[in-house]
């Protein structure tokens, strides 16, 4: 558990706790997440760039989310560069919101 706090928050290994991702499995393999970047070529062009991009893929014995690109600032710690600009989070596609809002009522 320590070993989730101390490096997820630095390079997002420990994702239990994002219910809007769904899990990594036989259904979801080779899918990314973010969602848009499954049907957006400009939302997977910008989550690549910001190093924000996962691909569900299949490892020998499980399956998993995978970063598929880093940001510089990633690799040195953060502490000398900055996110380039325009990778703040991308908005929720409508259905999705509206998905969101019939369940909690």
């Amino acid at each position: 558990m320590a070993v989730c706090i101390l490096l997820g928050a630095s390079t997002g290994i420990c994702f239990a706790g994002d219910p809007s991702r769904p899990a990594c499995n036989k259904k979801t393999a080779g899918q990314y997440w973010p969602e848009a970047a499954n049907h957006d070529h400009k939302a997977f062009s910008k989550l690549a760039k910001c190093g924000e991009l996962q691909m569900c893929i299949r490892e020998i014995w499980r399956y998993k989310w995978e970063f598929l690109t880093v940001r510089l600032d990633q690799l040195r710690g953060g502490s000398h560069f900055t996110k380039p600009v325009g990778c703040e989070v991308l908005p929720e596609p409508p259905e999705a919101a509206e998905s969101v809002a019939g369940a909690t009522k």
